[in-house]
């Protein structure tokens, strides 16, 4: 579902740099189009590659809340290390 809804903002978003390609000189709408594919050529790795996206941004996001969780635990007493040390 998530995939889904990307892809949904990822075209809705492309409209307006489509519409700028075609409302522009010669040497604007090059760059527009560049932009455009530049943004189509993002959007289908980022479709592609979803879950592990997802994973990644998750884990940027939340692991300073884990490494809190993790180092507010007492010390353990057979001497192994903290996960988050």
């Amino acid at each position: 579902m998530g995939a889904l809804v990307c892809v949904g903002i990822a075209v809705l978003s492309a409209i307006p740099l489509i519409a700028r390609v075609f409302a522009k000189r010669a040497k604007q709408r090059y760059a527009a189009l560049l932009v455009f594919a530049g943004y189509v050529g993002v959007s289908m790795l980022l479709l592609t590659h979803y879950a592990l996206v997802r994973d990644h941004v998750r884990w940027v996001l939340q692991s300073s809340a884990y490494k809190r969780r993790v180092l507010a635990q007492p010390n353990p007493v057979n001497g192994e290390f903290k996960h988050a040390e």
